[in-house]
């Protein structure tokens, strides 16, 4: 069903890993991003969880915190969002955890453009 689709997991624990899983049964090709030393938490938390959700996926360890000079990447669900939109949901989503500087800086340039001051940080 989902042949010749590519997804970019970069989903940590349970809830993202299984939809992702989902979407390889039906067909996707799935790339887990995990962090280089550390991995994804639900390797120690539920091992054999953890196998579960990323059977048929291919996972790589790479470093996607924030460094000077590398742009963000921002992933819109079927190029149906904007940007605004995309960090309003993740804004949303992530109340209460640490976000990475990009993230942080796009909720100012949304909130700017809210205001009527597109391109300013509010």
């Amino acid at each position: 069903m989902l042949q010749g689709v590519r997804v970019l997991d970069l989903s940590r624990l349970l809830p993202g890993p299984f939809l992702t899983q989902v979407l390889a049964d039906l067909g996707a090709s799935v790339i887990k991003v995990e962090e280089p030393r550390v991995g994804d938490p639900a390797r120690l938390l539920a091992p054999e969880a953890h196998e579960w959700v990323n059977a048929s996926k291919r996972i790589v360890a790479l470093d996607l915190r924030t460094r000077a000079g590398v742009k963000p990447v921002y992933v819109s669900v079927g190029h149906r969002i904007g940007l605004e939109s995309a960090a309003a949901w993740v804004l949303r989503l992530c109340r209460g955890r640490r976000l990475p500087e990009p993230i942080r800086v796009a909720d100012q340039l949304s909130k700017g453009a809210q205001l009527g001051r597109p391109g300013d940080l509010a």
